[in-house]
C-alpha cells in the first residue's frame, strides 16, 4: 500500500509521471492545502485537496 495520501500523488506514481521526489511534493502540497482549509473551518475544500486527481491538481499549470 502506498504511503501517499493525496490522490494526485497516487495517480502520478501509478502512471509513472515524475519520480519519487515529485510524488512526495504533490503529496506534501496537498496535505498543506488540506491543513490550511481545515484551519479556515472549511472541511469540504480541505478534503478536496486530498481527493482531487492528478489532472485536477495540474489544471491551469502551463509550466511557465
Amino acid at each position: 500500500m502506498s504511503r501517499l495520501r493525496a490522490q494526485s500523488a497516487v495517480d502520478a506514481e501509478t502512471i509513472g509521471y515524475g519520480d519519487q521526489s515529485y510524488w512526495d511534493y504533490l503529496d506534501q502540497s496537498a496535505r498543506e492545502k488540506h491543513d490550511y482549509f481545515m484551519g479556515k473551518g472549511d472541511p469540504v475544500t480541505a478534503l478536496t485537496m486530498l481527493t482531487r486527481t492528478l489532472s485536477e491538481a495540474l489544471r491551469g499549470n502551463d509550466g511557465d
